[in-house]
């Protein structure tokens, strides 16, 4: 087992339990985007709430979860009573509550790729993640796309 990834996990886990603050915020979306991504995601510029200590242990678990493929939960004792308190602490922090005040009420249009074609469905024009001047990019690797520039998406009837 990797000593530096486990260390990480428990250093992040004592801030994200034990205290409270920007750098607890960050520490747990650490934990909880290496834990389950598909529910959470950590903001990596909150990485800078983080003391020294804490960055490096956020390096850590996140290098540990990309090169041992196991969760950080299966590394330390307890891990799995820990994360569920995590979860619990921290809900809020669950993708469907952090962003839903940004998605509410807005319409779903067909976007298509003037390059290649792709079309999918997205919110009309707004700041949303993934998004170019409030328009979706295309998210195919395509040659058609233009080189150095956003394959910017069109709005479809």
């Amino acid at each position: 087992m990797d000593t530096a990834y486990s260390a990480g996990v428990k250093l992040l886990l004592d801030y994200a339990l034990n205290q409270s603050g920007s750098g607890a915020k960050a520490a747990a979306q650490v934990l909880l985007s290496t834990y389950n991504s598909y529910n959470y995601h950590a903001a990596l510029v909150d990485l800078c709430n983080l003391d020294e200590p804490g960055y490096r242990a956020a390096l850590d678990v996140i290098r540990g979860r990309a090169e041992t493929f196991r969760e950080p939960h299966t590394v330390i004792e307890n891990g799995y009573d820990l994360f569920n308190r995590l979860e619990d602490i921290w809900r809020p922090l669950q993708t469907q509550y952090r962003y839903a005040e940004k998605y509410l009420d807005r319409k779903i249009i067909r976007w298509k790729c003037p390059h290649c074609g792709a079309s999918k469905y997205d919110y009309e024009e707004g700041s949303f993640p993934g998004r170019y001047e409030g328009r979706p990019v295309c998210d195919r690797w395509e040659d058609s796309h233009p080189e150095l520039e956003a394959a910017v998406m069109e709005p479809q009837p």
